[in-house]
Parts: C-alpha cells; sequence; structure tokens
C-alpha cells in the first residue's frame, strides 16, 4: 500500500498485472485499469477447487488474474461486431463467437471447473482459452442455479448488481458453496453512474444517450450502498471477511463513465485495419504511453475507501 491523500492508503497493483490488462483492454484503456485494481483487491485469495466464475464473459479477466499473459498480437479487440453498431443501433459489438484462436504466452498455473455467462457468443470465446473444464450458457435472472446445493468450494463473480434479483442470487451462490468455502464478489454502488447524474443537466438528451449507452437501465441492481450489500450478504447466510474499494478513484470512475467508450466501435475498426506488424507496433507504444501516465494516477491521486467506493470487493465465506 502507498499514500494515496490525507489519511488513505491507494493499493499498489502489480505493473506486470496492469501492463497485462492494458494490452489486453488498450481501446478501453480506462476500463483496463478498473480490471486491473480489481484483481489486485483479492490476489491474496486463494481459489480452491472446485471452482465456478459466475458470469465470466469472455473468460480473459479471470485468465489474466490467474496469472495467464497473451501475445500482443491479441486482444480484447480481436472479434466483434463494431461495423453493426451506431449510436442510433445499439448491439453488443463484444458477444460474437470468436474467429481468431488466443495467441497465449502464459498459462495460468489452475484451470476454473466451472464458468457461466448469459451470452453464447461470449462463452465460446472464453472455450478457445481451454482454460475452464465445463461452460454453462445461464441467465442469473432465472433462479435456482444450474449447481447442485454445496457444490463448490469457491466461487468469484463481478457481475450479480446486473441482475434484478440479487437478494435471491446471493441466497443461491450461498446454497451451492460448501461449508467454509469463501466466495468473493465484485458489487457495485449508485455512486458507479454518479458522474452520470451529475453531467446530466448540461447535456442533451442525445449526448446523455450516447454516454449512458443503455446503463441505467440495463445495471438493475445499482439500490444498494456499502451498508445494503452487507445486510443482503448476511441474510444469504454469508460471513463478511473483508471489504475493499475495488475501483481506485473518483478520476477513473468518471473517465469510466465517458472513457473511449463512446468511439470504441470506431477504434477497433480503425485499428483493425492495420496490418499486423503494423497493429503490434503502434498498440506497443500507446500502452507505454498508457502505463507512464495512469500509474501515477493509480498510486497518488486520493483513493476510494470502502464506504465511498463505486465497486466493492467482498470477501465473504458461508459458516461451516
Amino acid at each position: 500500500w502507498r499514500p494515496g491523500g490525507p489519511g488513505r492508503r491507494a493499493l499498489r497493483v502489480d505493473p506486470v498485472l496492469l501492463r497485462g490488462f492494458l494490452d489486453l483492454y488498450w481501446l478501453r484503456p480506462e476500463y483496463g485499469v478498473l480490471l486491473a485494481h480489481r484483481s489486485a483487491t483479492w490476489r491474496d485469495v486463494a481459489i480452491p477447487r472446485p471452482c465456478l466464475d459466475l458470469s465470466t464473459g469472455d473468460g480473459t479477466a479471470t485468465f489474466l488474474h490467474c496469472g495467464g499473459r497473451f501475445a500482443r498480437a491479441f486482444d480484447f479487440f480481436c472479434d466483434t461486431r463494431a461495423d453493426a453498431f451506431s449510436h442510433d443501433h445499439f448491439v453488443d459489438i463484444y458477444d460474437v463467437s470468436p474467429g481468431h484462436a488466443p495467441e497465449v504466452t502464459r498459462r495460468p498455473a489452475m484451470r476454473w471447473d466451472v464458468g457461466t455467462d448469459w451470452k453464447q457468443g461470449l462463452l465460446d470465446k472464453a472455450a478457445n482459452l481451454r482454460f475452464f473444464e465445463r461452460l454453462v450458457c445461464h441467465d442469473n435472472n432465472v433462479l435456482p442455479l444450474p449447481f447442485g446445493t454445496e457444490t463448490f468450494a469457491f466461487v468469484y463473480s463481478n457481475a450479480l448488481y446486473w441482475t434484478d434479483n440479487s437478494a435471491a442470487l446471493l441466497r443461491e451462490v450461498s446454497r451451492i458453496l460448501r461449508p467454509d468455502a469463501q466466495a468473493v464478489f465484485q458489487l457495485a454502488t449508485p455512486a458507479i453512474l454518479e458522474p452520470l447524474r451529475r453531467w446530466r443537466p448540461v447535456l442533451s438528451e442525445r449526448a446523455f444517450s450516447i454516454l449512458d449507452r443503455q446503463r441505467s437501465r440495463e445495471m438493475r441492481g445499482l439500490d444498494a450502498d456499502r451498508a445494503e450489500w452487507e445486510r443482503r450478504l448476511q441474510a444469504a447466510g454469508l460471513r463478511i471477511e473483508a471489504v475493499r474499494p475495488a475501483w481506485p478513484n473518483q478520476f477513473f470512475t468518471d473517465a469510466w463513465n465517458v472513457g473511449t467508450r463512446t468511439l470504441a466501435h470506431l477504434l477497433i475498426r480503425m485499428a483493425r485495419a492495420l496490418r499486423r506488424d503494423d497493429y503490434v507496433r503502434v498498440k506497443a507504444e500507446w500502452v507505454d504511453i498508457l502505463v507512464e501516465v495512469v500509474t501515477p494516477l493509480l498510486e497518488r491521486l486520493p483513493p476510494f475507501t470502502a464506504d465511498d467506493a463505486a465497486d466493492l470487493t467482498f470477501v465473504v465465506r458461508r459458516p461451516g
């Protein structure tokens, strides 16, 4: 930990981890920084098997968390539907089956037993990692979860707040955990979209819609602050062992709300038009600049506390 402002200490993110996430998300660097910091908040937690990554997406973030690394030519933007997107025609540009195999330079020392997501295109990408023993397509709004009671020794999820049934979903996670098993959840608070609310009076309806990208509607569980999440976790029969700010500070929360998201589809199209050697060369210089700029912003700006953070990491245990 390092000083981050009066009375606060900022979490130091491993430079190798930070570069790994910026390499993967170089066209969305604010998100890469947030994922690196989020990963750093639970690097001290052991992952016993059998383990479940609930809402893994394409699996790449968990792959990096566990020590995997990719070649520079591969990243989150290799397979998308960027050509199909406009701000008048919203589609999830990442929910598409892969045409590229990930170029892996280092494999994690472990594999996960199960990963889930509700988008098959993302699961197809996760399958290409050869990191999960089994992948299950499931919408967390539909309960019960498709697993037996006391199945898992560890559960991780960073997406429980996207549903409208978070209290019931937490009870389901408690059910599938073995006695004395741990879980790690990243749970957002209403502060995650506070910048949009702050900026809305100066934005036209069109400008707000472009920045919002339907998040105000789709992030259904943004009705709980830290105290309410703690109440729901305890009501689900889970004992809270640690609460940590998953996101580093207000600067990166503001950046996530605007960042390059609004231009991502165009940046992807432009970048993918490069020849492979040009792509790798431009990306390498781009990431070097990003590392130089974002590192002091991570380490020296006043950090969030667990009471004001936009996103929280909860380490919990089902009592034995």
